[in-house]
């Protein structure tokens, strides 16, 4: 996966897409700022995709969700020439009975760079370094809103199933209640140690 991200290049300019490398990497604290600025272009840009609206997002609670992660999950960040144009973040409970449940998902793929196979990369390398490096995690889980169905898609397609719905758990931007959808992948490499 090619791409450059400049002030100058476009996402769509097929030069540019030549020119650079992106990685998918774990995150570090290092990464704090500009996964703040990532939540708040997303939050900005793209509303209803989070669960938190932009005035919700502070340095203060970006700093606590990279933290749990980092500390009792795992984030990874896609990175294009030293910036972070995507994220994808989970963290298991602190007690013991769901050690095994990675939850409080957050994914996000800059504006400018969703629809281009990031997003799909980024849970693919995620559910990798689950199945792979985590054998004691068994249930991956993500909570879309149940009008999210772009991402109720992409995540069947990523071998997530439908477990269950949380009615009327969500207020919206038009304060209309709706659903909350359960998703889970299973880790097929668990060990239950």
């Amino acid at each position: 996966m090619n791409t450059l991200l400049t002030n100058k290049a476009s996402p769509l300019d097929l030069d540019c897409l030549k020119k650079a490398k992106v990685i998918i990497r774990k995150a570090t604290l290092d990464d704090l700022q500009q996964i703040y600025q990532l939540y708040k272009t997303v939050a900005q840009d793209c509303p209803g995709n989070l669960t938190q609206e932009d005035s919700e997002i502070s340095c203060s609670y970006v700093k606590q969700e990279v933290s749990q992660g980092l500390t009792r999950g795992l984030i990874l960040v896609v990175e294009n020439q030293g910036t972070i144009i995507g994220y994808l973040k989970a963290f298991t409970s602190k007690f013991h009975c769901q050690t095994h449940v990675l939850t409080h998902a957050t994914m996000m793929i800059h504006p400018l760079w969703q629809n281009q196979g990031y997003g799909g990369k980024l849970l693919d390398s995620y559910l990798e370094e689950i199945k792979q490096n985590m054998p004691w995690i068994l249930r991956f889980e993500l909570l879309p809103h149940q009008s999210n169905t772009k991402a109720i898609r992409f995540y069947t397609r990523h071998g997530f199933i439908i477990e269950s719905l949380a009615h009327q758990k969500i207020r919206n931007r038009r304060r209309n209640f709706e659903d909350e959808v359960t998703m889970v992948w299973f880790n097929p490499n668990f060990t239950n140690h």
